[in-house]
């Protein structure tokens, strides 16, 4: 009858401690912090897309002969420049929001600027730069 006695006892004290560090606020907690790591993600992604679609747009005008050597240099040095920011931003681990916002609107700018200066307008100038062509041919 003892050792029952003993094992019921072990059992419903094992079962209580192990109810006491898993409670239903426990749940809810680590949904947060799944939730708060999945935006950390997303601001991330967002980045890391913004910086690619840049540096595509810079290598398709320089491929596409829509950018003049000097304006491409300026262009990579941007783009130099902000992933520096975002490595230094980084170091410690993850980006506050204004860093974020930061980044996200200079690379904005970036691509903005690049889609401008390679607009058509601005073509036969950087394709006259490559090739010596002059415009004012009869």
């Amino acid at each position: 009858m003892k050792k029952l006695l003993f094992a019921s006892a072990l059992f419903l004290i094992g079962f209580t401690t192990a109810q006491a560090q898993y409670d239903y606020r426990n749940g809810r907690n680590d949904h947060y912090k799944q939730d708060n790591h999945r935006q950390v993600d997303k601001n991330t992604a967002q980045i890391e897309y913004l910086q690619h679609e840049a540096r595509q747009r810079i290598d398709a005008g320089i491929h596409r002969r829509q950018l003049s050597p000097r304006d491409a240099d300026r262009l990579m040095a941007d783009y130099r420049r902000i992933e520096g920011l975002q490595r230094k931003f980084s170091n410690r681990g993850r980006l506050s929001n204004k860093e974020t916002r930061l980044l996200k609107d200079q690379l904005s700018r970036l691509i903005v600027t690049t889609r401008r200066m390679s607009e058509p307008q601005r073509n036969h100038r950087a394709d006259d730069r490559y090739r010596g062509n002059n415009r004012n041919y009869n």
